[in-house]
């Protein structure tokens, strides 16, 4: 793993737990026309959103090697934006893989931080949509909102492609958890990472509001399940009630690394071994059949 990230990806890797910290304390998971932990939300959305964000990104062109998405209305106007990584090697049942990424990240930046992991298969479209209020999409983020726009694109992608699975990383992995719905061409989701309660991130989030532990009986025959053992933000030992969870579905997909910490902010002196970890194990779980519990 010799490869070197540019810098402004090292710092967005590096400051990504700070900021999801700093959104939690301050209640910053939210619903589209009421907030599930609170006012304070909207001022931490509004606080840590990038600067750049403000540069009319829905008009920036697709980095090198993708294409841009095509975009989606949802049910009350917004309009999402994104790009897609073509399959190289496109088979005869369509496949796409959709990346929810986590918080203070966005669509180019991290397709950059997972090229380095040899991330994308080739039998595979890889779609990363932008949720509202983020780069290049419309609206205003919130919670609520965004899951609700995630469970949109899946029925959107659903009309294109025989297969689909479903990768979520810290916040993605929230989303994913309570987007999907009983979604027969959903085969797969992988949750790298997971709180099994908002409220274990913020006082100000009622117990039973978007819980991941809450997700559908048909997500938790799918999901497959990575926890970091060095994770501070989402620490492994507190993971206990979800992987319960998974148990009561028959769902045994899921291990503790005690090579990784929290989604792609582990330690620089760390990072290269836990890239290569992390990639590989992503590797696997694509290239293997639908897992059965």
């Amino acid at each position: 793993m010799g490869h070197r990230r540019p810098a402004w990806c090292r710092i967005v890797a590096l400051t990504a737990p700070l900021v999801i910290l700093v959104l939690v304390a301050a209640g910053a998971w939210a619903a589209s026309d009421e907030l599930v932990c609170g006012d304070a939300e909207v001022t931490a959305f509004a606080m840590w959103k990038p600067w750049w964000f403000f540069l009319n990104p829905a008009d920036r062109p697709a980095p090198s090697g993708t294409v841009l998405a095509t975009p989606v209305t949802m049910r009350d106007g917004v309009i999402l934006r994104g790009i897609v990584v073509p399959a190289s090697r496109p088979s005869a049942r369509r496949k796409a893989l959709l990346v929810l990424y986590g918080n203070l990240a966005y669509s180019d930046v991290f397709y950059q931080m997972l090229r380095p992991l040899a991330f994308f298969d080739s039998e595979y479209d890889t779609v990363i949509y932008d949720y509202r209020g983020y780069w290049r999409s419309d609206g205003a983020p919130r919670y609520q909102a965004i899951v609700d726009d995630v469970g949109q694109v899946v029925k959107f992608l659903e009309g294109r492609y025989d297969e689909i699975r479903i990768y979520g990383s810290s916040l993605g992995a929230l989303i994913a958890s309570r987007a999907i719905g009983d979604d027969d061409k959903v085969k797969a989701i992988f949750l790298d990472g997971i709180s099994p309660r908002l409220s274990d991130l913020s006082k100000d989030c009622p117990a039973g509001r978007l819980d991941p532990v809450d997700m559908s009986e048909s997500t938790c025959r799918k999901v497959t399940l990575l926890l970091g053992a060095n994770d501070t933000i989402f620490p492994s030992e507190r993971a206990r009630p979800f992987i319960d969870r998974m148990r009561s579905c028959g769902n045994s997909h899921f291990s503790i690394n005690a090579d990784l910490g929290h989604s792609y902010s582990e330690a620089w002196s760390d990072r290269d071994r836990a890239s290569a970890v992390r990639g590989a194990i992503i590797r696997e779980w694509l290239s293997a059949e639908q897992p059965q519990p």
